[in-house]
């Protein structure tokens, strides 16, 4: 149970909010992970890492996986379990609120493939190198991973082919999000601002500001740690192109500041 009542910086309620209206993009990324399980022969149980309302977990479930979905959240637990019930999914997926990089005092079972889409908690590479080796020990023979998160040059590619993507808002469920982001080349360090405000029926309400600063790593780093800690790279894929006009289908540009790496356990 999340006892601190804080997730990345947010309120709970709040996080909660956050994570549930992206329930939709699951439409959009489920093609390319399930391209990637049936085109490296994956079996059928699966691990997702840093699950949110299960926008991932319950389209696999829908397509034949078995998935237990952990979270920091346990509203977003709650709300992933519904989900999975109202989409007729519940007996293939089960979650459990916790921080994944405990994942010893979650569970002792294995799996064959594990997932962690946009839901990093590691601090650093070596972080990821450490949580890696361990997480081996849950994982079946030649097991596969998915890991998708931002990384250095697809950030920089982005706001240099659209700057516009450095100023960017949401009107969704009766929330306002106002994003901004800067990056100072000298020291490869991203900062976001972050506006959050209430719908009151004739306006919004201010909520809340959130603010960080941090260093996204290479491409090279997520690979080199991924190796060191006994997985073979397999593919590596990131966005080509931006448009600009339809940044609601991406519902986040942190889409397009990514890289989907998959791997295979040696």
């Amino acid at each position: 149970m999340n006892t601190t009542g804080k997730i990345y910086g947010y309120d709970e309620d709040l996080w909660y909010d956050v994570i549930r209206r992206e329930w939709k993009s699951g439409d959009r990324d489920i093609g390319r992970i399930l391209s990637i399980l049936r085109r490296l022969n994956a079996g059928k149980s699966i691990l997702d890492l840093g699950c949110g309302v299960g926008r991932i977990s319950s389209r696999l479930a829908k397509n034949g996986y078995s998935v237990l979905g952990i979270d920091l959240s346990e509203k977003c637990v709650t709300e992933a379990a519904k989900l999975a019930n109202e989409l007729g999914v519940a007996g293939s997926t089960r979650y459990l609120v916790g921080n994944y990089l405990h994942l010893e005092e979650l569970t002792d079972e294995r799996f064959d493939v594990a997932t962690c889409i946009l839901a990093s908690s590691w601090n650093s590479m070596v972080d990821l190198k450490e949580f890696l080796k361990k997480l081996a020990g849950f994982m079946n023979p030649s097991a596969v991973l998915i890991i998708q998160d931002t990384v250095n040059e697809s950030f920089v590619q982005t706001l240099t082919s659209c700057p516009a993507a450095q100023r960017w808002f949401s009107d969704e469920g009766g929330l306002l999000a106002l994003h901004s982001w800067s990056y100072d080349c000298e020291h490869s360090a991203v900062k976001t601002e972050k506006k959050f405000y209430r719908s009151t029926g004739s306006g919004f309400a201010f909520i809340t500001q959130i603010e960080r600063t941090y260093c996204p790593p290479y491409l090279s780093e997520f690979t080199d740690a991924i190796g060191e800690a006994g997985w073979e790279i397999v593919s590596v894929e990131r966005p080509t192109s931006f448009n600009p006009v339809g940044i609601g289908d991406y519902n986040d540009p942190w889409l397009l500041f990514s890289a989907t790496i998959s791997a295979r356990l040696k």
